[in-house]
């Protein structure tokens, strides 16, 4: 079996801003000011990043779903201040056996020059929050203000892309010659924290073949 992981890793100390932002609800003009009261927020604002809710359609083909939920991820970006090509992370539900048709629309439907420069893009076969939808998408993007800059890193077979002293890793396996939950979840992180002393995680996702796996990948991941 093999082990999924999504870290997020500090890279730099980050300085705090001026008009630093703790927590600040995004709307639309399809998630109007107030809906927050009575359901969840599309979007929160928080330290130079916009955090997006999963974003779910349904339509009569999956190129036009993804194009849809791209077109709804940029309308909360646009209210954040951002836009599609400041992405820097995405998860992403698939069905069972789609996850690569899921993955080539969604990224066939954002505009070139993210796919030039996508996000950390990681999609995982299981249900979303709705399991009769047939995918979602959910987003993080850096909010340019001049300070920070969206940055791409490749390393060590991995991609993520960095902002704000944060680095956003894709989805990443323990190459087939490793086995063991503790040895692919500890391939996994070295690999991630490679990048010197100045680097730890602040979060870490992994996906399991099997419950029974958890301990050892959680003493994997505190070690």
């Amino acid at each position: 079996w093999q082990t999924l992981g999504l870290v997020l890793v500090w890279q730099v100390s980050a300085a705090a801003q001026s008009r630093d932002i703790i927590k600040k609800v995004v709307h639309t003009p399809w998630w109007p000011a107030g809906s927050e009261k009575t359901a969840e927020s599309v979007g929160i604002i928080s330290h130079g990043l916009v955090y997006m809710t999963a974003m779910m359609e349904v339509n009569e083909t999956l190129q036009k779903t993804a194009l849809q939920e791209t077109w709804d991820v940029r309308d909360i970006a646009l209210a954040a201040g951002a836009n599609l090509s400041d992405l820097v992370d995405c998860f992403v539900n698939a069905p069972k056996g789609h996850s690569d048709a899921v993955k080539a629309a969604l990224m066939s439907a954002f505009p070139a020059e993210v796919q030039a420069s996508p996000p950390a893009f990681t999609v995982v076969e299981m249900p979303g929050e709705y399991q009769f939808v047939y995918n979602s998408i959910m987003c993080v993007a850096n909010i340019p203000d001049g300070g920070s800059k969206r940055r791409a890193v490749r390393k060590n077979g991995l991609y993520g892309v960095s902002a704000r002293g944060l680095t956003f890793y894709e989805g990443a396996e323990a190459p087939s010659t490793i086995s063991g939950a503790y040895e692919e979840t500890r391939n996994i992180v070295n690999r991630m924290l490679s990048s010197g002393s100045r680097s730890v995680l602040v979060d870490c996702t992994a996906y399991l073949a099997s419950i029974r796996d958890a301990q050892a990948v959680r003493k994997a991941i505190i070690e």
